[in-house]
This record gives C-alpha cells, sequence and structure tokens, in this order.
C-alpha cells in the first residue's frame, strides 16, 4: 500500500486505506461466497502491535501470509473495514447473514489513530493528520 500511495502522489491522486484502490472487494466478496457455498476459504491477519507479529516473525503493519480456514465450521467472522460495502461492481453486503457495525465516534477514532501511528508507527505526528484528511472522503462513502 505504501508504495501505491506514493505512485498515487507522485500523480497528484490521493488513495486510502478505505478506497477501492486500496481494497480488493472483488476478492472479499468471492472469499464470502465461497464460504457460503462450500464452507471453505483463505485468511489474513492485519498485524497491529508487536504482539501480534511477533509469531509470524514480522514487524507490525502488514497481513499475514494467506492461510486455509478451520474445516468443519459452521460460522464466519469477518472482522474488517468492509463487511458490507456495495460498490456499482461488488455487493459484499448480500452475502453476509448478519452484520454488526461498530463505529466509534469519528473524532475518537481519528484521536485513536494519532495515538497509535505516532507510538506504534513512529510516524509523525503531521503524517497522520494528513493521512485522516485525505482519506476522509474514502471514509464517507
Amino acid at each position: 500500500m505504501d508504495v501505491a500511495i506514493r505512485k498515487a502522489k507522485k500523480q497528484s491522486r490521493h488513495i486510502s486505506y478505505f478506497g477501492p484502490e486500496s481494497n480488493d472487494f472483488g476478492l472479499l466478496e468471492q472469499s464470502l461466497i465461497e464460504y457460503g457455498e462450500k464452507g471453505t476459504g483463505k485468511r489474513r491477519r492485519y498485524l497491529r502491535t508487536y504482539d501480534e507479529a511477533v509469531p509470524y516473525n514480522l514487524q507490525p503493519g502488514p497481513f499475514t501470509p494467506w492461510e486455509a480456514l478451520s474445516k468443519n465450521t459452521n460460522i464466519l467472522f469477518y472482522e474488517g473495514l468492509h463487511g458490507r460495502v456495495v460498490t456499482s461492481k461488488y455487493n459484499v453486503a448480500k452475502h453476509v447473514d448478519l452484520l454488526v457495525g461498530v463505529v466509534p465516534i469519528v473524532s475518537l477514532e481519528w484521536i485513536q489513530k494519532l495515538i497509535h501511528d505516532t507510538s506504534e508507527r513512529s510516524h509523525s505526528r503531521e503524517a497522520v493528520i494528513d493521512s485522516v484528511i485525505h482519506s476522509i472522503g474514502d471514509y464517507i462513502k
């Protein structure tokens, strides 16, 4: 994603982690279809902290490699930003039986991001604020 963001900036475009340029909505939709039809699929985890990253021998920030879902399960719990995304091309929401969205008030969410990214990822305060400002459009959509 960092490479894509830098490339977009050189082209005077902005992308954020909320938008379609940073996410594969088609893969997400196909994953839910596969689980619904066959009870199979793959997953990966986003490693936010050192505690989450150490077992994978990685630093915080990336996703883990893809791995097969456990067999013989009756429920899939998806935790992520786009569990009910609907675009002109994809409709992830129609493959979800129960959707529970938990969204803190926006100012609290941005404050948490500022604290996390400056303390855990060593980003500058200005860089995090710039990221938040440029992500608002995708966040709203």
